[in-house]
C-alpha cells in the first residue's frame, strides 16, 4: 500500500462451531475454500504481505493454504477457544512488536468466513483510512433496506493497539468502537459482502 503501512489480519481460528464437525473456513465456494478467497482479496486490494490469525485446526488450514504461503504469516492464537478477542489482542501485539522498527500507521481487521469483499472495496477504505491522517477508526456500513449494517474489514491507527491488548477475550471490535465513538468514522458502502459472513450451512445453502 505505498509508504503507508497498514497491517492486514484476517481471523481464522474460530471453531466454526455454529457450522458443524467441519471447519467452514475450507468449505469451498465457486472453485476455491472460503479463506482462500478472503486471503485473494487482501491481495488482490494491493496488500503484499499478510497475517492470518489461526487456531482451531490450524496445521489443517496451513496445508491447505500452502500453496498462497508466500505472502501468509501464520500467527499462533494460543487460547483460541475463548473468542474472537484473543485473535484482535495477538494481532495488536504483534502491531506494537513492529513499531518497534518500523513505521506502521495503522492496521485492519477482516474476517476469513467473509469471502466476497470486493478488493476495491477494501482499497476504498484503506484510502479513506490515510486520508484521515490515519488518525481515526473507519468502518463501512451498508444500508439493508432502512438498516444500517456494519461490515468488515475495520481499521485502526497505531495508538489503538495498546487499547485492543485490554481487551476481554470474549469481546470484538465493536467494543473498542463503542468506547470511541468520536474516533470512529462510518462509511457508507455499496458493496454487500462486507456483511456476508458464512456461519452456518444455511448461509452456504443460500449461494446455491
Amino acid at each position: 500500500m505505498g509508504d503507508n503501512r497498514i497491517i492486514p489480519f484476517i481471523l481464522a481460528a474460530g471453531m466454526s462451531n455454529r457450522y458443524g464437525k467441519e471447519n467452514k473456513l475450507l468449505v469451498p465456494i465457486n472453485g476455491k475454500t472460503v479463506l482462500s478467497h478472503a486471503v485473494s482479496n487482501m491481495r488482490n486490494a494491493g496488500y503484499a504481505s499478510i497475517n492470518l490469525c489461526v487456531g482451531h485446526e490450524a496445521a489443517l488450514i496451513r496445508s491447505e493454504l500452502e500453496n498462497e504461503a508466500d505472502d501468509l504469516k501464520f500467527i499462533w492464537i494460543e487460547n483460541y477457544e475463548k473468542g474472537q478477542g484473543e485473535s484482535i489482542k495477538q494481532a495488536a501485539n504483534h502491531v506494537l512488536a513492529l513499531a518497534k522498527r518500523e513505521k506502521i500507521d495503522g492496521f485492519l481487521i477482516a474476517l476469513g468466513d467473509m469471502p466476497f469483499i470486493q478488493p476495491k472495496t477494501i482499497q476504498h477504505f484503506s484510502s479513506i483510512f490515510i486520508g484521515n491522517g490515519a488518525k481515526k477508526i473507519v468502518r463501512p456500513i451498508f444500508h439493508d433496506g432502512n438498516v444500517k449494517r456494519l461490515g468488515h474489514p475495520v481499521f485502526f491507527p497505531i495508538s489503538f493497539a495498546q487499547k485492543i491488548k485490554l481487551l476481554a477475550a470474549d469481546e470484538g471490535a465493536k467494543e473498542i468502537i463503542a468506547s470511541y465513538q468520536n474516533d470512529t468514522i462510518y462509511v457508507s458502502c455499496s458493496d454487500k459482502g462486507i456483511i456476508i459472513d458464512l456461519d452456518k450451512r444455511s448461509d452456504f445453502q443460500k449461494l446455491k
